[in-house]
């Protein structure tokens, strides 16, 4: 009797058998839907198969819309409406062959939840309009530091409203609102200042060391 090789679940058997691989096919197969068989040259190959589907929620921020308040003092911010966060309900259905995740498909999605604006207002401006908040650690600078010179990374003169950032996260020339110290301008980078850090500037030291280092939030509203 012809002999046939059939590949499961990792190991190799040969088996002896009278029937046509075209038989062994149908009757693996018709063994249940958790098989899948292929036939590669002269070898069956044979791997189990599970469908599954999965629900996950993904949640979106809200959007930041701030406004300017005459009520609320310089340099700060007051929350007016703390918003809420737009949830997708996702289902996907997951396919394994032999334990390994061979295919994910998104089947369906849908809004369970529909987002709100969270409205900040910003003491002693003008800005109105969508924002970026991002928590950053601050610290202060100023030129009567040794080293520190009198132009920024954008030949401007160093001034109060000035901070050196990153431009990998906040490019150069964009407007800030940075809670605890007002509205300011991000001309001038640093060496040590790489992601979510940003220096601001005083004019004496003795302000830099009232400030010292904090974490704030800063407001992104964008260039002219």
């Amino acid at each position: 009797m012809p002999t046939q090789t059939v590949k499961m679940q990792g190991k190799t058997l040969k088996l002896t058998t009278p029937y046509s691989d075209k038989n062994i096919l149908k009757v693996i197969s018709a063994t249940g839907s958790n098989f899948e068989v292929k036939k590669q040259g002269n070898v069956l190959l044979v791997q189990s198969v599970e469908v599954t589907t999965n629900v996950n929620y993904v949640y979106i921020p809200p959007k930041v819309i701030v406004q300017p308040s005459n009520t609320v003092a310089r340099g700060r911010s007051a929350v007016l409406s703390s918003g809420a966060p737009t949830i997708k309900q996702q289902t996907w259905q997951i396919k394994k062959v032999d334990g390994k995740v061979v295919e994910r498909k998104l089947i369906k999605e849908q809004i369970v939840q529909q987002g709100r604006d969270k409205v900040v207002a910003l003491g002693q401006g003008t800005y109105r309009g969508e924002a970026q908040e991002i928590l950053m650690v601050a610290t202060a600078y100023s030129a009567e530091e040794p080293g520190i010179g009198t132009r920024t990374a954008m030949g401007t003169r160093v001034r109060y409203g000035v901070v050196a950032v990153d431009p990998k996260v906040i490019p150069l020339g964009t407007k800030l609102y940075i809670e605890g110290y007002g509205y300011a301008v991000a001309e001038d980078v640093g060496g040590k200042i790489k992601g979510n850090r940003i220096d601001v500037y005083f004019n004496t030291v003795k302000e830099c060391y009232q400030w010292g280092r904090r974490v704030v939030k800063v407001y992104v509203l964008g260039k002219d």
